[in-house]
């Protein structure tokens, strides 16, 4: 997901260098969410789980 969403929309990608200000992606089955804010920070993960461990 994280490649895709690094993809140009020249080739068919959600990304718009110059336009794109972050790029996010999660994952419900791991409690994972990723940001990127292109030319300033590469992906970077915030670790969630232990927010939701209660819920179920």
């Amino acid at each position: 997901m994280k490649k895709m969403m690094g993809t140009p929309m020249s080739e068919g990608g959600p990304f718009r260098p110059g336009a794109t200000v972050a790029k996010q992606v999660f994952v419900p089955a791991t409690f994972e969410y990723w940001v990127a804010v292109p030319n300033y920070q590469e992906w970077v993960q915030v670790p969630l789980k232990a927010l939701f461990e209660n819920c179920r």
